[in-house]
């Protein structure tokens, strides 16, 4: 009997500690990615300075196209 429970201790403790090992992998997954979110903010990766500026070249809604539409109708 003494032989059952050590081995059924034996099979929790290798089952604990593979959920350690797996817990601090994802862990350390974390922090790397949570390291390069915070080193792409910080070097400006976020910002966009040139498509505001040229979205209004390439956006066909944009503006009062319904006075255009008025104003063609009445000549």
């Amino acid at each position: 009997m003494n032989f059952e429970v050590s081995k059924i201790t034996l099979q929790y403790s290798r089952r604990m500690t593979i959920i350690f090992f797996l817990i601090g992998i994802s862990l350390t997954v974390a922090l790397v990615f949570l390291g390069a979110f915070l080193w792409s903010v910080k070097t400006g990766q976020y910002e966009d300075s040139y498509t505001p500026s040229v979205r209004i070249l390439f956006d066909e809604n944009y503006g009062n196209n319904t006075n255009e539409k008025n104003s063609r109708s009445q000549d």
